[in-house]
């Protein structure tokens, strides 16, 4: 969880889904390649209500655990990006390729 609070530091992390605006919930399952399946679902509350969206990450087997966790977390950072463009932070974000 430290590395992705670092690494999407334009988020206000809290603990009670009362307080949140979008709730983020990662599951995974062993997938038939042999890596794992995670799925993000996201959740938009408040202002953000009935703003939701799935997005799917399958790791590889022969991908590192570091691999793993970089990839994830960049999918977090994609499936936020509609969120945060409806926020006062959006010119603070850069996004590249």
């Amino acid at each position: 969880m430290n590395y992705t609070r670092q690494e999407i530091p334009y988020v206000n992390y809290v603990r009670d889904t009362r307080e949140a605006e979008v709730y983020l919930l990662v599951t995974n399952q062993p997938a038939g390649s042999g890596g794992q399946q995670y799925t993000l679902t996201y959740e938009g509350l408040g202002k953000f209500e009935g703003m939701n969206d799935t997005l799917i990450y399958t790791s590889n087997p022969d991908e590192s655990n570091t691999e793993v966790r970089e990839n994830k977390t960049n999918l977090m950072k994609m499936g936020l990006m509609r969120f945060v463009a409806r926020t006062n932070v959006f010119n603070e974000v850069v996004i590249s390729n």
